[in-house]
């Protein structure tokens, strides 16, 4: 007879094949389902879209039926991982539909307004669906959209938008669900967005607060690190040299513009915002000409060779390149969203790693006081 250890052991390696060969045709049952192309999907009439949406759900559920041995003991947390994992990918297109489908066809549709029960999704979900990225992300969207749903006081400054919408979020995750395991999650992405905005005033309080709740802590650790993290690049601190590749493809440093007053605009042409600061942008630019300012623009899409020409007509200063989202220059100094701008001094201390907008009345009172030094 074999001991229990060599059963389970066995179980194991059986169960692997068994989830192999279901991700390969889970895999091949959803590139059968939908086109590639996301325009062919979002362009489809609701229904149409729909009735899609749901026989993809019943046939990767019927597969995950026949593929995995629900009787073996050491398949239940992929079980509990995977049904969640399959329910959120699904449910996301559908709460994408609308946005793509007015993209691609200018036409306006309603998803039915109970398409979704989202208290039993909350309350029913398990600590194995938060390894799950389409979950968490389903989740994430959820509490956007009613954030969405709270009235914006259009009179506000971005950054004072920035710091409600997180207020609110932060709120509504405290008691988002049952599952305190859930809420811990998502209180810890709203402290990491409170960092990524440069709210460390906001994250101190809320994180302090969150501790007093959460004893059993799963998550909130990794919020301190990387507040800890964050403080290399804080105010006064020498700002770490990087590498970009300019419109002429050579390699330039920071470091090269020692003596200088570095202002970094870090955008993408697909980022509505970004575009909207270039007018304000070239405002200020005019104003410090003959100063010792730099005007660094780095662009964070994947190709700033074909992009030469508009941004010629469109922005002035130094332009480049410093590799994309997976850059060294967005580990270094923590851009996880854009525009984001970064205020640097001659001597090559950071000013502010998350400095104001050009279109901010803040901005230019702060660079006029770094022309008045000595």
């Amino acid at each position: 007879m074999k001991e229990r250890g060599s059963c389970q052991k066995w179980a194991s390696i059986c169960l692997s094949g068994y989830i192999n060969n279901y991700l390969i045709a889970k895999s091949n049952t959803l590139n059968n389902l939908f086109s590639s192309n996301m325009e062919e999907n979002f362009s489809l009439n609701l229904d149409s879209f729909l009735r899609l949406n749901d026989s993809a759900y019943q046939e990767i559920n019927k597969l995950f039926r026949d593929f995995i041995p629900y009787k073996v003991e050491v398949n239940r947390p992929f079980v509990r991982y995977e049904e969640w994992d399959i329910f959120s990918q699904l449910a996301m297109m559908k709460l994408k539909f609308p946005e793509y489908h007015f993209y691609f066809t200018k036409k306006k549709v309603v998803l039915p307004g109970n398409y979704f029960d989202f208290t039993t999704l909350v309350s029913t979900a398990n600590n194995y669906a938060l390894l799950s990225e389409n979950y968490t992300e389903l989740l994430s969207m959820i509490i956007d959209s009613e954030v969405r749903k709270v009235a914006m006081d259009t009179t506000l400054s971005i950054k004072e938008q920035q710091e409600l919408s997180l207020n609110q979020k932060y709120t509504l995750a405290k008691t988002f669900s049952r599952n305190n395991d859930i809420n811990e999650f998502l209180m810890t992405q709203v402290l990491f967005s409170y960092l990524n905005l440069g709210f460390e005033e906001n994250f101190q309080e809320k994180l302090n607060e969150a501790e007093s709740i959460f004893i059993n802590r799963k998550y909130l650790q990794f919020a301190s690190d990387r507040f800890e993290l964050l403080k290399k690049i804080g105010k006064g601190n020498d700002s770490p040299n990087f590498n970009f590749i300019d419109l002429d493809n050579k390699k330039k440093f920071l470091s090269e513009f020692e003596g200088h007053h570095v202002f970094i605009n870090v955008w993408s042409l697909g980022c509505h915002s970004s575009v909207k600061e270039f007018p304000y942008l070239r405002q200020i630019q005019e104003q410090f000409r003959d100063e010792k300012f730099i005007f660094l623009n780095i662009n964070n899409g994947d190709d700033t060779k074909n992009l030469s020409e508009y941004i010629n007509t469109n922005l002035g200063g130094i332009n480049g390149s410093a590799g994309g989202w997976n850059s060294e220059f967005n580990k270094l100094y923590f851009v996880k969203y854009i525009p984001r701008y970064i205020l640097i001094d001659k001597e090559g201390k950071i000013v502010d790693p998350f400095a104001p907008r050009p279109s901010s009345t803040q901005l230019l009172p702060l660079l006029k006081s770094l022309v008045k030094e000595k």
